[in-house]
């Protein structure tokens, strides 16, 4: 890898990345599976077994949930390459411990501000104590958001799985870009969930937040991201 700075990786691409470069042309199992984690809280707040509220609450949890198998990606990943070979290569597993210390540490951060700024925005906050408002989150899911909570957490693992076991992740991409490629994804979700969240507490129809719902459906999972990283890498210089 070449010289390598926290600034290059924030740096601007020195070409645009259109859209149409980047959207998704074929179909994998993983992306169909991460297809049906986005529709299943509409498909449900649609039926009825949850509130707007509650379907806003388990694309909002889809952040943690993410964060969560990303970190033991980053740690799998490591060790097998560290193993990979005839002698193990300490360095790499130390490599990837820092990696994984390092998401853990700044995406629980970018994870829990999102959180605490969905609470606010939605009218659900109780104060700026974080276990307080993650009870509270909790507790608004009731009996099915909880239920859909666990489906939707297993269904990430499952897609995630079958997506590292496919790509042959750990030898087909670098730990930066494994570290990195939740940013992309949850920022687009965020924004949206954020957005539907306000406008949920102004008291507009649940027609116009399912609006909010499709948006973050395309983004998540019309993109494809190793498309979109395959672009930066190329239009940046090779700094990813």
């Amino acid at each position: 890898m070449k010289g390598l700075t926290f600034r290059d990786c924030f740096a601007m691409p020195d070409k645009k990345i259109t859209l149409q470069q980047v959207l998704r042309r074929q179909w994998t199992i993983s992306d169909i599976g991460w297809l049906i984690i986005n529709l299943m809280p509409l498909l449900f707040y649609i039926a009825g077994a949850i509130s707007a509220i509650q379907a806003f609450l388990l694309y909002m949890a889809e952040t943690f949930m993410i964060g969560m198998y990303n970190t033991i990606r980053l740690l799998v990943s490591s060790a097998l390459r560290a193993g990979d070979g005839s002698s193990f290569k300490k360095g790499d597993l130390i490599a990837g411990i820092f990696f994984a210390a390092f998401f853990v540490v700044h995406f629980g951060l970018f994870a829990y501000v999102q959180f605490m700024i969905f609470m606010g925005v939605s009218g659900t906050s109780v104060g700026m104590s974080m276990f307080s408002n993650f009870t509270a989150a909790w507790q608004l899911l009731g009996t099915n958001g909880h239920l859909f909570f666990y489906i939707n957490l297993g269904l990430i693992f499952l897609q995630g799985g079958i997506q590292f076991l496919q790509e042959v992740e750990w030898k087909t991409k670098s730990m930066l870009q494994m570290m990195f490629e939740p940013y992309l994804r949850i920022f687009v979700q965020q924004f949206t969930v954020l957005a539907g969240a306000m406008f949920l507490n102004f008291g507009l129809s649940g027609g116009f937040l399912v609006i909010f719902m499709l948006v973050k459906i395309f983004f998540t999972s019309f993109l494809d991201f190793n498309k979109l990283f395959a672009e930066m890498k190329r239009t940046s210089g090779d700094r990813f």
